[in-house]
C-alpha cells in the first residue's frame, strides 16, 4: 500500500513509499498493517451551522426593523449579532499545514476481536495550529476526538476503536478537521476524501476431519454400484471372457483352481453444497432473530471452510445478491470461496433478504448446476415452516448425505435426528456445529 503525506497548505504533495511485510498470517491478519490510502485528496469547506443560520436571520431582521421601523431594541438585537458574527469570524481564516498518515491495526478480523484505528497528525507550517476536532467515519457512526494545540513540527496520534460485535463491512473514513467557534456559529471542515473496507469475518467453528464432504478414500465417497477397475476392494469372481489379466487374484485363483478377479466399489469425487438460507422468516421476527440468522451465516461458514481448507470441490451459496455479482436468474447466488479469506470476505456481506426464493426453489436451482452433489449442507432457521423442510429434503434424494442444520435461540439440547432421510441438527449457538457432528462420529 501508498504512504501519503498530505500537506494541505497550498497543493497536495504525495509520497509513495513501499512498505514490505515480512510475515502475515492470511487467515486472520494477525500482523499490524499500514493501510495508507491515498489522503492527498482533500478539501476544505466552510459551512455555517444551525444555530449560525438563526444567528444570522435574527441579525437581519432585527437590522431591517431597526432601519425602517425605527425600533431601539431592535438596534441592541443586530449589535449583538453583528458582534457574535464578527467574533466567530476568525476560526474561518487561516491555512490548514496539517499532515495525515493513517494506519489499520487489521483490516481482516473475527467477529468479536480488536480492531483500531490509528490516525498521527502532523503540524507541517510554520505556525501552531489551534485546537480542533479529529472526526473520522467508522461504518455508520462518526467518531470524533479533541486536538489540541499543535506547535511547528508537533505530532498528534488519535486511536479510534472499531465496533466488531457485529458482522459485516465497515466503511473507515473519510477523516476530517473540524473547527468550531465556541458558539458554534460556524465549523471549518478540512476532510481527507478516502475510504477503505474492514472485514468483520463471522465466527468459524473447528471441524472434525472430512466433514465437508464425507471422504472415506483417496477418490471420494464410495457407491454401491460394483466395477472391475477402481480402488475400493468389494469381492472376488470368477474369470470371464474380456477381464483384464492384471486384475486377477492369484491367491484366490490358486485356492479354488480357478481364475478369480478382484471386483471393486466404485468410488465418486466428493461435491459438497453450503446453501445459506436468507429469507427473513425463516428467522423469526421477534428480538432473537437477528441471533438465529448470524448462528445460521456462521454454521455455514464452518462447513465452508473446511472444505476450503480440505480442497474438496464445494459450492457456496445462497440467496443474497453480493455487489457487483447479480445472482442468477433462479435467484441463486454462488460465493466464490477459492480461499478462505474469499469465502470470509463474501460471507461477510452476506444480510438477510426478503426478496430470495424460498429454499425449495433455491435447492431446486442448486441442483440444475450441481447435479452430480455427493453432499448437501442446508442451514437455516427453525421457523422455517415444515412443509418447506419437507419439499426441500425431497428434492435432494439423489444426494449421498444430506445434512439440515437449523439455528435456535432457545436454551434447549443439541439435538440430531432423521427426518425424511436427511439428518436434522439443532444447534443453539456456532460452536455446537462441531460438537454435534462429533457426536454423530462423522468422518
Amino acid at each position: 500500500m501508498n504512504n501519503t503525506q498530505t500537506d494541505t497548505r497550498s497543493r497536495t504533495r504525495t509520497k509513495p513509499r513501499l512498505q514490505s511485510i515480512a510475515s502475515r498470517k492470511q487467515l486472520l491478519g494477525v500482523a499490524r498493517l499500514r493501510a495508507e490510502r491515498s489522503w492527498g485528496q482533500f478539501k476544505t469547506q466552510r459551512v455555517i451551522t444551525g444555530f449560525g443560520i438563526a444567528v444570522v436571520a435574527m441579525t437581519a431582521l432585527s437590522l431591517l426593523a431597526a432601519v425602517f421601523g425605527r425600533i431601539a431594541e431592535a438596534w441592541v438585537l443586530s449589535c449583538v449579532g453583528l458582534a457574535l458574527i464578527i467574533c466567530a469570524l476568525p476560526w474561518l481564516v487561516g491555512k490548514r499545514s496539517l499532515a495525515v498518515d493513517l494506519q489499520l491495526s487489521r483490516d481482516r478480523v473475527t467477529v468479536g476481536d480488536e480492531a483500531t484505528v490509528s490516525v498521527l497528525i502532523k503540524n507541517t507550517g510554520l505556525a501552531p495550529a489551534l485546537p480542533a476536532d479529529a472526526e473520522i467515519q467508522v461504518g455508520a457512526a462518526i467518531q470524533s476526538t479533541k486536538l489540541p494545540i499543535l506547535l511547528p513540527g508537533a505530532k498528534r496520534r488519535v486511536e479510534y476503536a472499531i465496533d466488531t460485535a457485529k458482522r459485516g463491512v465497515y466503511t473507515i473514513g473519510p477523516f476530517a478537521v473540524v473547527r468550531r467557534d465556541p458558539l458554534e456559529i460556524f465549523r471549518r471542515e478540512t476532510n481527507w476524501e478516502a475510504s477503505y473496507e474492514c472485514y468483520v469475518w463471522p465466527y468459524v467453528a473447528r471441524m472434525p476431519e472430512h466433514t465437508a464432504g464425507l471422504v472415506q478414500d483417496l477418490e471420494g465417497q464410495t457407491s454401491r454400484r460394483i466395477v472391475s477397475n477402481d480402488i475400493a476392494f468389494h469381492a472376488v469372481r470368477e474369470y470371464e471372457y474380456g477381464d483384464e489379466q492384471r486384475h486377477i487374484d492369484w491367491k484366490a485363483t490358486a485356492k479354488t483352481g480357478r481364475p478369480m478377479v478382484r471386483q471393486y466399489e466404485q468410488t465418486e469425487t466428493a461435491r459438497a453444497a453450503i446453501l445459506l438460507d436468507v429469507i427473513p422468516e425463516s428467522y423469526g421476527d421477534d428480538s432473537a432473530s437477528e441471533y438465529r440468522f448470524e448462528t445460521a451465516v456462521s454454521a455455514a461458514a464452518s462447513f465452508a471452510m473446511q472444505a476450503v481448507l480440505e480442497g474438496r470441490e464445494r459450492c457456496v451459496a445462497s440467496g443474497f445478491p453480493l455487489p457487483g455479482k447479480p445472482p442468477k436468474q433462479n435467484g441463486l447466488q454462488e460465493l466464490a470461496a477459492h480461499t478462505p479469506k474469499q469465502l470470509l470476505d463474501n460471507l461477510s456481506r452476506v444480510q438477510e433478504f426478503r426478496e430470495a426464493p424460498r429454499l425449495p426453489e433455491l435447492v431446486r436451482a442448486l441442483l440444475d448446476g450441481q447435479p452430480n452433489l455427493t453432499r448437501a449442507v442446508i442451514v437455516t432457521g427453525d421457523r422455517l415452516p415444515l412443509d418447506q423442510l419437507k419439499q426441500t429434503v425431497a428434492q435432494l434424494n439423489t444426494v449421498a448425505d444430506v445434512t439440515v442444520v437449523r439455528t435456535t435461540a432457545l436454551n434447549v439440547p443439541l439435538t440430531t435426528r432423521s427426518i425424511w432421510g436427511a439428518r436434522v441438527c439443532t444447534i443453539a449457538a456456532p460452536a455446537d456445529v462441531a460438537g454435534l457432528l462429533l457426536k454423530r462420529g462423522v468422518n
